[in-house]
């Protein structure tokens, strides 16, 4: 077997040899957000930019959450949420989970009921640079 065909595209996973992790990690996303704070509704799951959150607070009774600044989401949950649903600002950047390896290292750590679900979790970094 030549040097390409043991290493799939995706960093440390075989596809041969873990084929239900290389399946399901092209279905997730890589989530990172385009300013620094967006928030997300608790009723509905709209995500908000923070200028139209700090609006939307004064005029009404809606509960929102600040969204961590890098997620592991399935891409059913993130694919079209990528602008504000007030402004249609673009407020969330979006790639494929196989080309971080953040996220990469987080889905080895991941409940998997939990992403196939549709929920995101957040991506903390476990390694360092020397």
């Amino acid at each position: 077997m030549s040097k390409e065909q043991r290493r799939g595209p995706i960093d440390g996973i075989i596809p041969q040899d873990h084929h239900d992790a290389y399946r399901n990690l092209m279905d997730l996303r890589c989530v990172t957000l385009s300013e620094d704070d967006v928030y997300q509704d608790m009723a509905d799951f709209n995500k908000i930019y923070k200028e139209c959150h700090d609006k939307a607070s004064a005029e009404n009774d809606q509960e929102f959450m600040i969204i961590p600044p890098h997620n592991l989401v399935h891409k059913d949950s993130a694919d079209n949420q990528i602008n504000c649903t007030k402004c249609n600002a673009v407020i969330i950047k979006l790639r494929p989970a196989k080309k971080c390896r953040g996220c990469i290292e987080e889905y080895l750590y991941a409940d998997q009921g939990y992403l196939a679900e549709g929920w995101g979790i957040s991506v903390v970094t476990r390694w360092t640079e020397e």
